[in-house]
This record gives structure tokens, sequence and C-alpha cells, in this order.
């Protein structure tokens, strides 16, 4: 046992005294002589697949065993009297406790006084129906006399020895019930809050009502007094309307409602920048990986999308996204996607209009992005260029006004990398930069 290693005897002795005393060891197989030698392979064949199967069981058992007890879950076994049979280290280590305080006492001695009647009733349900799985939220008692809030799912079933216990399985979700908390309090301020804002708008209803009947009476003031009172009816309730929108609904309902073109394309532009961050936690709840995205679909999909949204089909842009297996933290790929929104707006919007390239047919207008890892140094490179006609070398990309290009500079530096800009060819930047996670 000591190396593992699997044990044989061959032996004259057949009489039960040395026969137990074998026994003990443990072996592998037991052979009387004479034998032949076809026996002796057969048997040292099955001992060896034996202690490999064994071996396999040990290391499987192991493994589980690790899982059991590093789990980031409680784990009980109750039996049918309410005692503690096993616990994992994780979910001693949670109460502030070790493993065998809990062992052996009852399971209702960790639960808040006020829920204990709750838990028994909830076990004996599981001892009386077998194999159902019933979950329930209450809480937790902790050695230092701190309460905790767990959900427990728990199911009766047969142990290996044939007895019913109970296996019980429960996570902390304290900070949970405390945002619920706090959220059922912010829901009764802001009920309380329409409810007196409800009030005030009625009121001046009510005045505005008033108004406009006594301004009747006077034919050259009632027109101008209804048109103010009707227009600031509307923006009460617009604004009031409007404070129940998510941020780019306003955005969206604010541009229908203006005539003014570049108005409208700040709102736009506003709202591909809420679009870019927004389209980053999509793609991280699709994700196994909560943590990281990977950015090379993130990209190609905002890419699609600014260029439905600023529809350059008079110049045939095409864009080309080519990017290698990326996954970025969530710190730096909100950032590194408002670059390249700032970069793409910006070439849809100037750099093809009025160049004669695009008076030639056979001129195709490009868009490339692409990004990879230099293992070297460590570090990520996204490399940006369009073959429009590029940015006029008198134009100080890092102390102009221009918002796009501020926030281009200002995103690098936030994400503590390097930009360069090439202006040979159209406009190419490559930005470089590092991810801490």
């Amino acid at each position: 046992n000591e190396f593992d290693i699997p044990v044989v005897y061959i032996t004259a002795l057949s009489d039960k005294k040395t026969l137990d005393r074998a026994k003990v060891t443990e072996p592998y197989g037991y052979i009387i002589k004479p034998f032949n030698e076809k026996d002796l392979y057969n048997t040292i064949e099955m001992a060896l697949y034996k202690n490999k199967m064994e071996k396999k069981l040990k290391k499987s058992e192991n493994k589980y065993r690790l899982l059991y007890e590093n789990n980031l879950s409680m784990y009980f076994t109750v039996d049918t009297s309410g005692l503690v049979v096993s616990v994992n280290s994780f979910g001693a280590e949670q109460l502030g406790y070790t493993p065998n305080e809990l062992i052996g006492e009852p399971v209702i001695d960790v639960f808040y006084e006020d829920d204990k009647e709750f838990v028994q009733k909830q076990i004996e349900d599981c001892l009386q129906n077998p194999y159902t799985a019933f979950t329930w939220e209450l809480r937790k008692l902790k050695k230092d006399g701190s309460v905790i809030w767990v959900q427990e799912h728990a199911r009766a079933v047969e142990n290996e020895e044939g007895k019913i216990v109970v296996l019980i399985a429960c996570d902390n979700i304290t900070d949970r019930k405390t945002v619920e908390e706090e959220m059922k309090k912010i829901k009764g301020m802001l009920e309380t809050k329409v409810t007196e804002r409800t009030l005030q708008l009625s009121n001046i209803n009510y005045q505005l009502s008033k108004e406009i009947e006594e301004r009747k009476r006077i034919e050259g003031k009632i027109k101008s007094s209804l048109e103010e009172k009707e227009i600031l009816l509307r923006e009460i309730h617009h604004r009031v309307k409007n404070n129940l929108q998510i941020i780019s609904s306003l955005l969206s309902l604010q541009s229908d409602n203006s005539n003014d073109e570049n108005l409208n394309k700040l709102f736009r532009d506003s709202q591909n920048r809420i679009y870019s961050m927004a389209l980053i936690h999509e793609h991280l709840y699709e994700s196994e990986d909560l943590t990281k995205i990977e950015i090379s679909s993130y990209i190609k999909t905002l890419a699609f999308t600014l260029h439905e949204t600023y529809d350059q089909k008079d110049f045939n842009v095409e864009i080309n996204v080519d990017i290698d297996d990326v996954y970025l933290g969530i710190d730096v790929a909100i950032p590194c996607g408002l670059i390249v929104n700032e970069l793409i707006s910006n070439s849809l919007q100037h750099a093809f209009q009025n160049t004669n390239d695009n008076l030639n047919n056979d001129h195709k207008n490009l868009i490339n992005i692409n990004m990879f890892i230099d293992k070297p140094n460590e570090h990520y490179v996204l490399i940006y260029s369009d073959n429009g006609k590029g940015i006029s070398e008198d134009l100080d990309v890092k102390t102009t006004n221009t918002l796009g290009l501020q926030l281009v500079y200002g995103l690098t530096q936030q994400i503590k990398g390097n930009i360069e800009l090439n202006r040979s060819v159209g406009t190419k930047f490559t930005i470089s930069f590092k991810d801490k996670n």
C-alpha cells in the first residue's frame, strides 16, 4: 500500500490461518502451487488492471472531494434526526466554524431563531417526499452572532448505506437581500416623489386652464397665450414622460422632436456612444466568463451598426475587421469600444465626402480595423485606418477642440495607452495598451 504496487502471492500454503494472514495485506491474487503459466499470466493481468482502475477511482474521488470541500457553495448532509452528518470546509468557514464543530450537532442550531420552525418543517417535507427538490430563503446564524441570508436547495436521497439523508446546498445571498431592501426603500421614495410631482402638475394644469379661459376674452392676446401655454403644458408632460425612459430612449425622442440637423447629429453621436457601451454588457451576458469580452464579434457588430446608421451607400464604404482571439476586461473594453466608435463615426462622416477618388468607379473606400497581441512587449495593438481624404497636416489632433478626437486621446490616456497618427495615406491610428486583468 505504501508504494501502491499490486501484490500477488504464490505459495504452497492453503490453510485457513495463512489465508487469513494474507487477506490483511489485501493482495490482488493468491495462487496455490503447483500452477500453470497461463493462470499466473491471467492473475497478473487482472491485478495490474484492477490496480489501474483503483488509481483512477482514487484520483476521481480526490478530485470530487477537492471540489466539494472548496466549492463556493455551502453543502450539508443531515440525517433523519436533523443532525449534521457532513459539511464542506467552505460551508463551515462561512459560518465561522470548523467542520468538526458542526458534525453531529443539530442543523437547526445554525439558523436564526425566528426561522427555526420553518426550517424544521421544510426538512420534514423533504424526508416525506424523497427525491423531490425544495428551495427556500432564510437566515442563518454565524458563530460570532451575526446573521446572513442564504438560499437553500434540498433533496432527500438514499445514501450508500441505504439510509435516507437530506442533501442541502446553500448560497450566501446577503448582498442580494441588502440590495432588495434598498430597492424597496428607493421604490417607496420614487412613488412618493411621483405622487407629489403629479399633484404639482395637476395644480399647474388647473392654473393654466384658468389663465387660458381668462385670456380668451382678449382676441389679440388669446392666440399668443394659448400657444405659449400649450407649449409649456406639452413640455411639462414631455419631461415627466421622459423621466421614466432609459437614456437612449430619451435621446431618441429628443432627436425626433428636433429639426436642427446639427443637434440631431449630436444626439446620434451620443446614442452611438451609449450603444457602444451597452453592447459591451450585451456580449458579457452571453459570455460564459463574465469578467471578459471577446472583442472581435463586438467590434464587428459595432461597425455594422454604425455603417447602417450613417448610411454611406453613395460612397460605397467597406469595413474590414481582422482581430485575433482577444479578450478584454470590461474596464478596458468600454474605452476601447468608445475609441473605435469615434474613429468609425469620424471616417463615415468626413473621410469619404467630396474626394476626387469618389468620382472614380474603380476606387473602393475602405476602413480597416486590426487588433492583435504583441506578446514580446506584453500589450495589445489596435490599428485603425481608412483610405479617405485624411486629417489635415495643419490640425494638431492633441489640442483640437473636436470632441471625437478629444475622446480618442482622452480614452487612450485612461487605459494608459500610447497613440500614433500616420497621415501619409488616408488616416491611420496605432494604439497600444495593456489590460491589467
